[in-house]
């Protein structure tokens, strides 16, 4: 399953500390245990590291739920963000039913629909009927994106940053697979694999 974590600020802030902070706030490499740290849906890239920029004067607090490895997440992203973003428990079922203070940002993992790539931004669909406002350039791209090839990365990525920014988010990570064994065999990034390919790669008991 190729779930991503999402940095989301709240419609309690103002767009110009919103724009900031995401752009900020981002992962280190190896940062955090069983996190890739990248910058979209549809690449394992980080995004280039932004120059420094003072942070906003006010602090907001960083809603996130009691799973690991949330609150180490939350602690980096607390850094990157100069102090900006304020470390905050709350109730998972508060996280879930969106029962968040609206100034504020919220720690999220998003999981694909369906497999393939409109599986992981389902979003335009809904942006490409009409449904959710957006700008036109941003209701053409997303209809050409759900429309067209889902194997092509060019227009799924420029879908991916103008979605992102209309709903004021950013992709700072992966979760990557996980699965124990005393073997290393590659995992799809689905976490799905061939137990035979295993069975090949490990060898079998007499």
């Amino acid at each position: 399953m190729n779930v991503v974590v999402l940095l989301c600020a709240g419609p309690g802030i103002s767009a110009a500390h919103a724009q900031l902070i995401l752009r900020q706030a981002m992962l280190p490499r190896e940062a955090v245990k069983g996190v890739l740290s990248c910058g979209s849906r549809f690449r394992d890239l980080q995004d280039e590291i932004p120059p420094a920029a003072e942070a906003p004067s006010a602090r907001y607090p960083l809603y996130y739920s009691d799973f690991p490895p949330n609150a180490a997440i939350a602690d980096c992203l607390s850094r990157s963000a100069g102090g900006a973003l304020v470390p905050t428990l709350i109730a998972y079922e508060n996280l879930v039913d969106a029962a968040l203070p609206n100034k504020g940002f919220s720690l999220q993992l998003h999981a694909p629909s369906f497999p393939g790539r409109r599986g992981q931004l389902v979003e335009a669909a809904v942006i490409a009927s009409g449904r959710l406002p957006a700008d036109p350039e941003t209701r053409e791209l997303s209809h050409r994106f759900w429309q067209g090839d889902s194997d092509d990365a060019v227009p799924a990525l420029e879908t991916e940053a103008l979605i992102d920014t209309l709903l004021r988010r950013r992709v700072i990570g992966r979760m990557r697979s996980r699965f124990r064994s005393h073997h290393a065999f590659d995992l799809a990034p689905t976490g799905i694999f061939d137990f035979a390919d295993a069975i090949h790669t490990t060898g079998t008991r007499s």
